[in-house]
């Protein structure tokens, strides 16, 4: 068994392509058809600012009940923090990398990544992988003369 590529996220071998996302999925390269990269830009806040920003909403309120005067400016300056990291955040595009191919008669996605250097390597090795599959002589063997 040849492998093209191994990684955290998808192994890739001379017959099968596993890719460890959301939800496993496992796929021929002999029934792959139409594969095709697809590039989609979402723009939006990620996780990590949306759980920042609800953090230092929560620490406002014990302020509140503490020194109600002293909480006022604080509060100001934690509202004007958090309303600029929502329209910075906004603004900040993400990319999502797929994989799209014809698999037993239906569109699939069989692989995504938001990496866009993991995405090429697997692109890369998926190519080599599905030529050397359909390839008529063995990709390690003389053809006969």
């Amino acid at each position: 068994m040849r492998i093209y590529y191994r990684g955290p996220d998808a192994l890739l071998t001379d017959e099968h392509f596993t890719w460890h996302g959301p939800e496993r999925a496992h796929f021929s390269i002999r029934d792959l058809r139409e594969v095709g990269r697809v590039r989609s830009v979402a723009a939006g806040l990620s996780s990590r600012t949306l759980l920042g920003v609800g953090a230092i909403l929560a620490s406002t309120v014990p302020w509140l009940l503490a020194a109600p005067f002293a909480a006022y400016s604080v509060i100001l300056i934690v509202l004007a923090t958090a309303v600029t990291t929502l329209a910075v955040g906004r603004r900040r595009k993400v990319s999502l990398w797929q994989v799209q191919a014809t698999y037993h008669g239906s569109r699939v996605t069989i692989y995504a990544s938001a990496d866009e250097r993991v995405f090429n390597q697997v692109t890369r090795a998926l190519s080599r992988a599905i030529g050397d599959a359909r390839s008529p002589v063995p990709p390690n063997r003389l053809a006969p003369l």
